[in-house]
This record gives structure tokens, C-alpha cells and sequence, in this order.
């Protein structure tokens, strides 16, 4: 994975972080699945192209999350 693609996969899956907490926040009673998936999908379809797999997109939200660690 390049440098550039790397950089892009950061910058949807920290929007995708973003967008998530915010709705979460919006509908707190709502279940954080069927909140969550539409949102991922959203940002997956922008990374979708540079042969980035959703796995990818998963795991990067977990390393911004502070739940998995960076072993890149």
C-alpha cells in the first residue's frame, strides 16, 4: 500500500469515526449497528476504487479508536 493510499484510508476512516459518533450521539437509544453500517458502507464506496478492502477500513478505525494496534 502506498504512502498516498494510506493517507486516504486515514482520512475516510477518521470521517467515518466522526460521522458515527456523531449519530450515536444523535439516537442513543438506537442500536450502534444499524447506525453504524450504513455510515461505514458511505465510506467505503469512497475508498472502494484504490483496491482498499472493507477489512482495511475496519481495522483503521480501530487503530484511531485505540482498540488494535499499528503493526504497519
Amino acid at each position: 500500500m502506498t504512502p498516498e493510499m494510506r493517507n486516504a484510508l486515514r482520512c475516510c476512516a477518521r470521517e467515518a469515526l466522526n460521522e458515527a459518533k456523531k449519530a450515536f450521539a444523535e439516537n442513543p437509544g438506537v442500536n450502534k449497528d444499524k447506525l453504524s453500517r450504513p455510515i461505514l458502507l458511505k465510506h467505503y464506496e469512497r475508498i472502494k476504487p484504490l483496491g482498499i478492502s472493507f477489512v482495511w477500513l475496519l481495522y483503521t478505525i480501530g487503530v484511531l479508536n485505540g482498540v488494535l494496534e499499528d503493526r504497519s
